[in-house]
């Protein structure tokens, strides 16, 4: 059956810290094995734009496949698909101490258990510790196609963010004086609730977009820093080539 990344990624979106909907995405996960690259790809991507309870999340997903993986001799392609990706994923969410104590666990389990090599384990925690050896490492592995799609999706964010405030700006928010003015009866004064609880919806709804869209930012941010680190590795590259 032919999953789309949309489809994949909404369920990964909607993955909480509880057991049942940890392992019920890990046996999903599972059950298309043979879609595992685009599996990884997906989860990175959602993962470069989750709050810091859902990365936790995720890296519970992504254990929970790799140790069951580990024990399926049919799932190994699983369990290497996700081996670059923790050491990208845990680089990235190293200015969470909560996303990193969850980090360190894993990481003892996988230690362990002898989920991955010793190398990829030394990775994986080099991710934490900023390692200048690691960073030329990984960057390496940058893709350009990640910061492309970064760059548009702030963008269209920026759009949307920007209507709504449009949309607030010519929002009448004065309820007081309406009360006064127009509240004759228990009937007015339903309908004024109602207008209330509405206008009150839209502005925490408005807020929670503002906030994921600051922290998209900042992801973004950051995407950028690490890109011109990588075009400085490459261009160091090029001039010791030449020399």
């Amino acid at each position: 059956m032919a999953l789309s990344e949309e489809v994949i990624a909404r369920r990964l979106r909607a993955v909480d810290q509880t057991s049942e909907s940890i392992q019920t995405t890990s046996m999903w996960i599972l059950h298309h094995r043979d879609l595992a690259s685009q599996f990884v790809n997906c989860w990175t991507e959602v993962f470069r734009t989750a709050s810091d309870p859902l990365q936790i999340a995720l890296f519970y997903v992504a254990n929970d496949v790799c140790q069951k993986a580990k024990k399926k001799g049919d799932s190994h392609v699983l369990l290497q698909a996700f081996a670059p990706h923790w050491v990208n994923a845990i680089s990235y969410s190293r200015s969470s101490e909560n996303v990193q104590k969850a980090v360190s666990r894993i990481l003892d389990i996988f230690e362990e258990r002898q989920i991955y090599s010793k190398s990829q384990l030394a990775d994986m925690r080099a991710a934490q510790n900023d390692s200048n050896e690691l960073e030329d490492n990984t960057l390496i592995d940058f893709d350009i196609g990640y910061l492309i799609r970064d760059v548009e999706g702030y963008h269209k964010g920026n759009l949307v963010m920007e209507r709504a405030r449009e949309l607030l700006s010519r929002s009448d928010f004065n309820f007081k004086n309406k009360i006064k003015s127009r509240m004759k009866d228990r009937r007015d004064g339903e309908k004024f609730m109602g207008e209330i609880e509405q206008s009150y919806t839209k502005l925490t709804d408005f807020f929670g977009a503002l906030a994921k869209h600051r922290k998209r930012g900042q992801h973004l941010l950051a995407e950028i820093e690490r890109a011109k680190r990588c075009f400085t590795l490459q261009l160091r590259d090029v001039t010791v080539v030449e020399d």
